[in-house]
């Protein structure tokens, strides 16, 4: 009875189910979604649609495994490498295929001869600042073997002239080689060198001219354009959806369900489909630069020139949208719970986290860090710190990395300071596939340090640590793995000696794709904006539940992680 009376309704869905019938319900939903795909699967093979059918079966196997395993022999040969690596099971056989749709893709981009955009500027000064950067500070010495042989490998795809390598050969004895064999300086420079930091680790990359803006933006969470989310119409146009809180596009005349006709002159009912994804793109553009739409409202067509501008990306949020657009955080107001979902660690994270909680005494909070690929570590170790009175709450060890210090009257960066609310407040974590790095680290010191029960599926798994270097004088950038995080148990959060790595649930609920899709759109419309800069209202627009899928009442996760805050804070289930 709780259940149903306490949890808060999820902003236009039903109430939320007894956990009894919501597994009932669960029940339903995933024996419709094994007829769905085994339908969808066979239904792609008869037409020839091998890719379709390969997402169904992967779908598939995840939910019924013996069901829809042996569809993957009669489709992988149906399918280009790059999604028959996804599918097969055989670990080898799926790194063989992976590097054959490596090869075809490199050998599609070079098949007119032309630079790719993203080399723009690429030259052999840009290059060396890269490879020295790197081998300074990457968390290991680099095995300068590897990384030639993969440079090597490369640019061979591009120029099968260059023939196999010689004993020892270097990145730069590849570029030299890919040089002399006709390749343009750009091409030879950059490809060489993404394929040798590539054998280091998938993250340690060379960030080009063109793309360090774009970069910078992004692990400071700026967004940059006019703020405007935009939603295909069944009827083939483009619809406004709403504008963001925070973008240029907030308080002009701009309506939710608004037609785009024009953006900059440019017919958008005449673009390719998906039309919403490349009118978005038309709306990007520099910080101070105009664009100029046109709207059909009621019939009428209305003229808007916005400037685009920056914004911080919204990374933390509470349980749903109250009418005047701010967060309502209680989950369970009687008993004092709170939830707050953070998407994404950047800078400043931390601060937006105490704004969110200002003036909220919580006995127990719900953070929900699932599908949150991480980012800036600082913002990590603070949240932490908001629960921990004192002690060690991370470590990062690499051969560059120095010991954590302090200046005088200060404490380490890795070391909690007294003094925060929330300090032995219970936290609830919630946790799943797409939790990882950073997000990581702050679930699982969150566990050790103030005993936090994580709920959720297994996280990513990923325990290596990146910076962002910029040698402004050269004009170049790269990300380069410069340690491993370490829990404050010293527990790894990488794989090493054949540990998967990642973090297990103390309290383990799994969900099928459908059950993802289905929360997903629930907790969308929670979230979503409820009135314009004017007062006027604005409902969620986006795509529905499909029709032939069960309804569920509530997310399963969020139910469990419920009911295991009300147990600490000592509530009657």
């Amino acid at each position: 009875m709780l259940l149903t009376t306490l949890l808060l309704a999820c902003g236009s869905d039903p109430p939320p189910a007894p956990a009894s019938a919501l597994e009932l319900q669960r029940r339903v939903v995933r024996a419709a979604e094994e007829g769905l795909l085994w339908r969808r699967a066979h239904l792609a093979l008869e037409q020839g649609d091998a890719e379709d059918a390969a997402r169904a079966i992967d779908m598939g196997i995840r939910l019924a495994p013996q069901r829809f395993e042996p569809l993957i022999d009669e489709v992988v040969p149906l399918l280009t490498p790059e999604l028959a690596a996804q599918l097969v099971r055989d670990p080898r056989r799926a790194s063989m295929l992976r590097r054959e749709a490596q090869q075809q893709a490199v050998e599609q981009r070079y098949l007119e001869h032309r630079t790719p955009l993203r080399l723009e500027g690429v030259s052999e000064a840009r290059g060396r600042a890269v490879l020295e950067g790197v081998r300074r500070e990457y968390v290991e010495v680099p095995d300068e073997a590897a990384m030639g042989a993969a440079a090597w490998s490369r640019l061979s795809w591009i120029e099968a002239t260059l023939g196999p390598p010689p004993d020892g050969a270097t990145v730069e004895d590849a570029i030299a080689a890919g040089r002399a064999a006709g390749l343009s300086e750009a091409v030879a420079v950059g490809e060489g060198i993404e394929a040798a930091l590539g054998a280091l680790d998938p993250y340690t990359r060379p960030v080009w001219p063109a793309e360090i803006a774009g970069w910078s933006q992004h692990h400071e969470g700026i967004g940059v354009g006019v703020g405007l989310a935009l939603l295909d119409a069944p009827d083939g146009s483009v619809w406004i959806d709403a504008p963001l809180l925070q973008g240029p596009a907030w308080g002009a005349d701009l309506r939710q369900g608004d037609v785009v006709e024009r953006i900059d002159g440019i017919e958008v009912p005449g673009l390719p489909e998906p039309r919403a994804q490349l009118a978005s793109a038309l709306l990007q553009g520099d910080a101070g630069s105009t664009v100029t739409l046109e709207v059909s409202r009621d019939g009428v067509l209305h003229e808007v020139r916005l400037v685009r501008g920056s914004w911080i990306e919204l990374m933390v949020s509470g349980w749903e949208r109250a009418d005047d657009n701010t967060w309502v955080l209680w989950i369970d107001e009687p008993h004092r719970i709170a939830f707050v979902r953070i998407a994404g660690l950047r800078p400043g994270t931390d601060e937006a986290f105490d704004a969110l909680l200002e003036g909220i005494h919580p006995d127990a909070v719900i953070l929900d860090l699932r599908g949150n690929p991480g980012g800036d570590v600082m913002a990590a170790v603070n949240l932490v710190d908001r629960f921990v009175e004192g002690g060690t709450l991370a470590a990062l060890v690499g051969r560059a990395v120095p010991e954590p210090a302090a200046g005088e009257g200060e404490v380490p960066w890795n070391v909690a300071l007294p003094g925060h609310a929330l300090e032995g407040v219970p936290a609830i974590v919630l946790i799943d596939g797409g939790t990882a790095s950073a997000a990581e680290l702050l679930a699982g010191a969150l566990a050790e340090r103030s005993d936090a029960l994580l709920v959720g599926e297994e996280s990513f798994g990923k325990g290596l640590s990146q910076g962002l270097r910029v040698d402004e004088a050269v004009g170049v950038a790269w990300q380069v793995t410069t340690g491993a995080w370490t829990l404050p148990s010293g527990s790894p959060l990488e794989a090493v000696a054949g540990d998967a790595g990642g973090l297990r649930p103390d309290v383990e609920v799994s969900l099928s794709a459908a059950e993802t899709f289905l929360i997903t759109k629930m907790r969308q419309r929670r979230e979503h904006l409820r009135t314009h800069a004017d007062g006027t209202p604005i409902r969620s627009l986006g795509t529905r539940a499909r029709p032939e899928l069960p309804r569920l009442s509530a997310d399963p996760q969020v139910v469990a992680a419920l009911a295991e805050a009300r147990r600490r804070v000592g509530a009657a289930p």
